[in-house]
């Protein structure tokens, strides 16, 4: 489990990177994706359905993919834009502020 206060980078240079909750759910402040790299992942190689919560207080983009068992949930005042239309999560997404 990473700490609540983390900030996830996914990917560096020319490389992508892949973050596996394999079953767990997290907490995260943020979640972005650097690079070139076009295979930059969040998945649940589990079957156990889990939550991905972001809590972010300041507007961010993901251009990763979401993928498996995984409900995503958006906390804080910040936006969070998915702009991969590749994602394949099937939890369902919720946002419990305003935005």
């Amino acid at each position: 489990m990473l700490p609540i206060t983390t900030n996830v980078t996914i990917g560096f240079g020319t490389a992508s990177g892949t973050l596996d909750l394999d079953g767990c759910n997290q907490e995260i402040r943020s979640l972005t994706t650097a690079g070139t790299g076009g295979g930059n992942t969040v998945q649940n190689t589990n079957l156990a359905p889990i939550t991905l919560i972001v809590n972010d207080p300041i507007n961010h983009t993901y251009a990763g993919k979401i993928l498996g068992n995984i409900a995503l949930t958006k906390k804080g005042v910040g936006k969070f834009t998915l702009s991969n239309a590749a994602n394949t999560y099937n939890g369902g997404r919720r946002s419990t502020t305003a935005r």
